[in-house]
């Protein structure tokens, strides 16, 4: 199944299941339940009604204060990659709240552009009807948003075991290739390192690594200076411990109990997946979170909060 077409269905899943007011019946609202929701640029309307209906069924805590205890049910907030527009837009919107939140940052692109979602937004920027990237394996057409989209996920794919310069200077070629304006990429770029710390301490900071690689594709050398150079960066920002961290793509062939130790060894105390769980009885290195895309309604939102997501997700990253 198609991705895109996966989240179509789910959405109608999740509009049918509200309406009849099962999703909402059937919330974790466990007492062991530690829920820790993932995103990463949403739009701010969605992102403030998303607020909006956390608040009315879940206390928003800290993630100090989610995994230092059993009690429950909890909920926090993070964020990947620490786009621009989390602080320009999303942060006003937790301080309107009164709602924390964490941020993960790939310190190598504080203040640039985060190459991979520069792509995804050139696809859907771009005016060619297709493009052909012979290196690759691709050649395909750019007509319907389920195509651009599909495609982003097919590069993203081809490319993750690329060494991140090399990565990103592939996408630098590509998105020359489907020749868009520069401000098409705006939504692309990453807090400045002022930016970051304007929004502490509502906003925690967590390492992500410095240039998002796929962990376990690199060595175990340069894994570990990759943790500890993107700890050792968030520590200058904040001026504090940096006791958390998130796996690059996050699903377990990216992470494994090697680069768990590692982690450990770098004085990190919690790592965060992208694997949709409730966390009752998880380690610190393998705590699971639900993703939440930049646009979903507060039906799919109410169904990924609910006992039924882990097993509906397991057909595909929706």
């Amino acid at each position: 199944m198609r991705l895109s077409f996966a989240k179509a269905a789910a959405e109608t899943m999740a509009r049918i299941l509200f309406i009849l007011h099962i999703s909402q019946l059937f919330m974790v609202k466990g007492k062991g339940a530690r829920i820790v929701l993932l995103y990463h640029n949403p739009d701010p309307s969605v992102f403030e009604s998303h607020l909006r209906f956390i608040k009315a069924n879940y206390s928003i805590l800290p993630l100090s204060e989610n995994v230092s205890s059993s009690l429950g049910p909890k909920l926090s907030i993070t964020f990947d990659d620490a786009y621009r527009r989390n602080c320009t837009e999303i942060y006003p919107l937790l301080k309107k709240h009164s709602s924390p939140a964490a941020i993960f940052v790939a310190t190598s692109y504080i203040g640039g552009i985060f190459w991979l979602e520069a792509l995804k937004l050139a696809l859907q920027a771009t005016r060619e009807k297709k493009v052909s990237i012979p290196e690759l394996g691709i050649e395909c057409g750019l007509k319907t948003p389920r195509q651009r989209k599909d495609l982003w996920f097919e590069f993203a794919r081809k490319l993750l075991g690329y060494r991140a310069t090399k990565r990103d200077r592939m996408i630098m070629r590509i998105v020359r290739l489907l020749k868009v304006e520069k401000v098409s990429l705006a939504d692309a770029v990453v807090c400045s390192e002022k930016e970051l710390m304007s929004m502490l301490p509502l906003v925690e900071l967590g390492a992500h690594t410095v240039t998002h690689p796929d962990l376990v594709s690199l060595g175990q050398k340069s894994a570990y200076k990759e943790i500890g150079a993107s700890k050792s960066a968030i520590e200058r920002i904040t001026g504090r411990e940096c006791i958390y961290f998130a796996y690059p793509f996050g699903k377990k062939p990216h992470f494994n109990e090697k680069t768990g130790l590692l982690l450990k060894q770098q004085g990190l105390r919690y790592a965060f997946t992208t694997i949709p769980s409730w966390n009752e009885g998880i380690g610190p290195f393998e705590i699971g979170r639900i993703g939440v895309g930049d646009n979903d309604s507060v039906d799919l939102l109410c169904l990924k909060l609910s006992v039924f997501w882990p097993l509906i997700s397991s057909f595909g990253d929706l």
